[in-house]
């Protein structure tokens, strides 16, 4: 699956792929800017009432694995993966 920005705007366009299979599932999300230098999944929540801000502490928490990735020039690709088997129980009762 891929999905795509509004056309009109270059500056907006998201690639998102989806690779679902009996024990994995890949999702590979990639827009124009460049892979942050250093950058890993350890963002913190922002205040409440923040708008934005809580994509990658979302990835974190809810992916077995997530990594930005070389990707083609001017383009930041994150990589999430989740485990489709041996499934982590939820600590809430």
């Amino acid at each position: 699956m891929r999905q795509r920005g509004d056309a009109r705007r270059s500056d907006s366009t998201v690639d998102i792929s989806i690779t679902i299979d009996d024990d994995l599932c890949l999702l590979e999300v990639g827009n124009r800017g460049r892979t942050p230098n250093g950058a890993g999944l350890d963002a913190q929540l922002p205040a409440p009432l923040t708008v934005g801000g809580r994509g990658l502490p979302l990835i974190a928490a809810l992916a077995d694995g997530a990594a930005f990735v070389a990707g083609p020039p001017d383009r930041v690709l994150l990589r999430i993966t989740k485990h489709l088997t041996d499934v982590r129980t939820s600590p809430i009762c």
